[in-house]
């Protein structure tokens, strides 16, 4: 399990009520800025565990920040998710709600990455993915 953030009482964000965590996605995309540019397509890493639901019911948000997140090149994905091996998710952003893709704000370059992290704010059906393990 991963844990997010410690606050200072020693609670995580995984113990928030239901009423803190919406708190946190509606911010988390109030604090997002629309992109300059849209890319073709944007890419998703996840562990190789979660393929099976994610084909059956699609990417999903994140259940605390509300977004999924996603790079504008497969190389970029590599770097949030050390295990291999890992899968990652292609999606071709012509069949996404536009008005839903930001910007991330907390995968920014000023956390070290010198290229930018897109959010996207609603579920995307496994219809719309293509996929492909990488580090066997």
């Amino acid at each position: 399990m991963i844990e997010y953030e410690f606050k200072p009482d020693g609670t995580t964000f995984k113990d928030l009520s239901d009423e803190d965590k919406l708190f946190v996605r509606e911010n988390m995309k109030a604090t997002s800025k629309r992109p300059n540019k849209i890319p073709r397509k944007l890419f998703h890493a996840t562990p190789q565990k979660n393929l099976t639901s994610i084909l059956k019911n699609g990417l999903q948000p994140h259940e605390i920040f509300g977004e999924i997140y996603f790079c504008e090149k497969l190389t970029q994905c590599l770097k949030f998710i050390k295990n291999r091996p890992l899968i990652i998710f292609t999606v071709d952003t012509s069949k996404l709600n536009l008005e839903s893709l930001y910007l991330s704000s907390d995968h920014v370059k000023r956390i070290g990455r010198n290229f930018d992290a897109y959010s996207y704010f609603e579920p995307i059906s496994p219809e719309l993915l293509e996929w492909r393990r990488v580090g066997d």
